[in-house]
């Protein structure tokens, strides 16, 4: 049976297909006074739900909070970026996305806050660095993407706390640029890395590995042996994508008119879709960096996946991906 997600403010309820209706699984309300009631993302910590052994899901909150809780006893299981001394989020920006990094078994998340930035954390650890948390304070208060003001000056640097920080500035690719921090104290601590882009709204993120990396995106380069990427869409136009290990810039896509919704890869990596507010889809291929422009949508495409299906005539294992909307 495939269980599915629909998200409202204060729920999340799970639901399955019986023919071409689909029907109440579960209802999942989380009665927790940490939280602000008020749910803006959710997913799954693994892609396959079994009834039998449901997982455990990630929650966003308008707040900044993010919970790890269980689907049959809806009990919050931890909760990140929150002090339970003051009973209040370190970053106060509303949660719009949760990504889980690939190969982790569901374990590091990078969340994705309104303002752009995008913070990682380790789901088995419940501690938090408050070191760190005090240096993003400072490193906040300094970060500026206006040439003529005073920035970040190291490009790296390492206190005594074993907290890096720095940026990647490039004038001549603005959109590239942005401020780091990285939590490499011992023993580990939430939050892990720290990443401000230079974007108005960040739209989707996305993290994906993939061994046709290394003839396209990753071609020459030595991170070879974990081909990964790191890719997001904006609401300025943009697809960004980075060498997802040392965080090195790889391509930079402008749209046509408008920004963003969401990017999808293909099963083999080497097509891109994005939804966007121009009311097309734009396919990127990766090999040739040619695109395809899907015309005739009346409105902003919020949503596009690839979906693999048999060939006509084909039942066996050679499929070819089509695009849902």
């Amino acid at each position: 049976m495939t269980i599915l997600g629909l998200k409202t403010s204060q729920s999340i309820i799970l639901v399955y297909f019986k023919g071409t209706e689909f029907l109440e699984h579960k209802k999942l309300v989380f009665d927790d006074i940490r939280l602000d009631k008020h749910i803006t993302y959710f997913t799954f910590r693994k892609p396959v739900y079994s009834t039998t052994n449901p997982p455990m899901i990630y929650i966003g909150y308008r707040s900044g909070l993010v919970a790890l809780a269980h689907c049959n006893d809806q009990k919050i299981i931890r909760v990140f970026n929150y002090d339970e001394k003051t009973k209040q989020c370190y970053k106060k920006e509303p949660v719009t996305m949760i990504t889980v990094v690939p190969d982790s078994g569901g374990d590091q998340i990078l969340v994705l806050y309104q303002d752009s930035t995008v913070m990682k954390y380790l789901a088995s650890v419940p501690e938090t660095n408050m070191n760190f948390i005090e240096k993003l304070k400072k490193l906040e208060s300094k970060i500026s993407f206006n040439k003529e003001k005073n920035r970040l000056k190291h490009q790296r640097k390492k206190n005594k706390n074993n907290i890096c920080y720095g940026s990647l500035l490039n004038d001549s690719f603005p959109e590239f640029n942005y401020f780091f921090a990285e939590n490499e104290d011992l023993p580990i601590k939430n939050p892990l890395q720290y990443l401000k882009f230079n974007h108005r709204t960040i739209t989707d993120i996305t993290i994906k590995k993939h061994k046709s990396f290394t003839k396209t995106l990753l071609k020459g380069s030595i991170n070879t042996k974990e081909p990964t990427v790191f890719a997001f869409t904006s609401l300025d136009g943009y697809l960004l994508i980075y060498d997802y290990s040392q965080m090195t810039p790889l391509l930079s896509y402008k749209g046509v008119f408008g920004g963003f919704n969401t990017l999808t890869f293909s099963e083999n990596c080497e097509l891109i879709a994005l939804s966007g507010q121009d009311d097309c889809i734009t396919v990127l291929d990766l090999n040739s960096l040619e695109t395809i422009r899907c015309e005739g949508h009346k409105s902003f495409v919020c949503k596009t996946i690839f979906q693999p299906i048999p060939l006509e005539g084909d039942m066996g294992d050679k499929q070819e991906d089509t695009m849902d909307k």
